[in-house]
């Protein structure tokens, strides 16, 4: 297998750090409290993310009964 190639490497970083939910084509189905909950689960940072799996499983069931989110702000 060849070695990495460190720019290709470093771009394809930048190009991950610069990732937004508003740049993509959400299918029209998904409400916005769950593209809300997929971007808080695809943040690049991990601070920006889910604490926990209990957290995720709370903001899901809250989702699913249509009240607001309690780890993403609203």
């Amino acid at each position: 297998m060849p070695a990495a190639d460190n720019g290709s490497l470093s771009a394809m970083l930048e190009a991950r750090k610069r990732w937004s939910p508003r740049n993509v084509a959400w299918p029209k189905h998904l409400s916005v409290a769950l593209i809300d909950i997929i971007s808080k689960l695809l943040a690049f940072e991990p601070t920006q993310r889910y604490r926990s799996a209990a957290a995720l499983v709370e903001d899901l069931q809250r989702e699913s009964l249509s009240l607001p989110l309690k780890h993403v702000p609203n």
